[in-house]
């Protein structure tokens, strides 16, 4: 089968999807830029492309996409092939389903995740039109469904895969020996590390975490992704009971280790489409706090089984899990074993086997 598929950039778990869906179909790809603007130099895969990659001339660019007018080349010649459009907000993305909509070839949008809003009339009528101008959707999860049906999909055209950023073998439960021997070498003193990974921005609730964290004792609050968390301190925030490690960025090697030497990951969003941090997380078998707002802990965790979901901008909420989990090894154990077993059907190699499921099927009953 031939398959095209337009993305924005080359991000590393873009990558190693990409090269294994190529092992089950004959696969070109069309990236939008080579690089997001608004990531560091290192954000990028170290695989070799096993498929065809395409970077697309572009007459301008924004920070994670690019308006490239010659995607109608390619689209003309896959037109009668499997098109996979990986997102409609980018300009090119928008341009490719206007044209495909105009001349009537059918194509397939995939969609990360998606929260439903009370829109303008402005903003739902293009919303409506992009999304349902699709024939088929891929959708990461009911709550993802739920928000392509919103916006004009048909339920009954909607397929879900797994999405994940990390690979069968990735996925290992870290004993306390060894997450004592990882923090040493990362300079972490404390007996408890609480774990974010993420931009420093507002939307990902640091603000909320360090509010939440204030009045821990003995705890280590790692934050890795960024450098300066000045603007989400409040006076009341400036004594802390544990100690902050500011790690910067680190590269997709550097951060297994944070994520193994951890004991809880929390990701106190306040929206996030998916979150891959949090299937990063449960592929070593940390428990997860996140939010209501985040589309991975909506599919992924169930309260008291695997993790917890807080309410948005609830420091409170945030607080008494975190409690609960530190004075607790048993549960942060059980909970720990729950997500090795969850996450074992959320791994780059079942993602591409759904993926190739889904386009058989599509393909063998004449569908497009």
């Amino acid at each position: 089968m031939k398959v095209l598929f337009l993305t924005n950039c080359p991000s590393p778990y873009r990558v190693s999807f990409f090269n294994e869906l190529s092992k089950y179909v004959k696969l070109t790809v069309l990236f939008e830029m080579r690089h997001a603007k608004n990531r560091s130099d290192q954000w990028k895969s170290d695989e070799k492309y096993n498929f065809e990659a395409i970077y697309l001339k572009s007459w301008f660019q924004k920070q994670e996409s690019a308006f490239c007018p010659e995607v109608v080349k390619y689209i003309n010649k896959f037109k009668r092939d499997i098109i996979i459009v990986g997102g409609y907000s980018t300009p090119t993305g928008m341009y490719s389903i206007i044209y495909m909509n105009s001349c009537h070839i059918p194509f397939i949008l995939n969609s990360d995740g998606g929260m439903i809003k009370q829109d303008s009339f402005l903003r739902l009528r293009v919303k409506n039109y992009f999304i349902s101008s699709a024939t088929y959707w891929l959708s990461t999860g009911i709550n993802c469904s739920e928000y392509l049906e919103h916006y004009g999909a048909d339920r009954n055209r909607i397929f879900e895969y797994p999405f994940s950023s990390i690979r069968q073998d990735e996925i290992q439960l870290v004993s306390f020996d060894e997450k004592k021997i990882l923090r040493e070498s990362l300079g972490i003193e404390e007996k408890k590390v609480v774990l974010f990974v993420g931009s420093f921005i507002d939307r990902k609730g640091l603000d909320i975490l360090l509010a939440a964290c204030k009045d821990l004792v003995g705890v280590a609050i790692v934050l890795v992704g960024g450098d300066d968390i000045t603007r989400f301190l409040t006076e009341d925030d400036q004594n802390f009971g544990c100690h902050l490690y500011i790690e910067g960025f680190k590269t997709e090697h550097e951060i297994k280790k944070y994520y193994q030497a951890a004991d809880i990951f929390v990701l106190p969003t306040r929206e996030d489409i998916w979150g891959l941090v949090v299937n990063e997380a449960m592929s070593v078998g940390l428990p997860v706090i996140t939010t209501d707002h985040c589309g991975a802990g909506l599919v992924l965790i169930k309260n008291g089984e695997n993790g917890y979901l807080v309410p948005i901008n609830s420091a409170e909420a945030l607080t008494s899990k975190l409690v609960s989990l530190l004075n607790d090894d048993v549960l942060i154990s059980y909970m720990g074993r729950q997500n090795i077993k969850q996450i074992r059907q959320y791994t780059i190699e079942e993602m591409a086997k759904v993926h190739v499921r889904i386009i058989e099927e599509i393909e063998n009953n004449g569908m497009l």
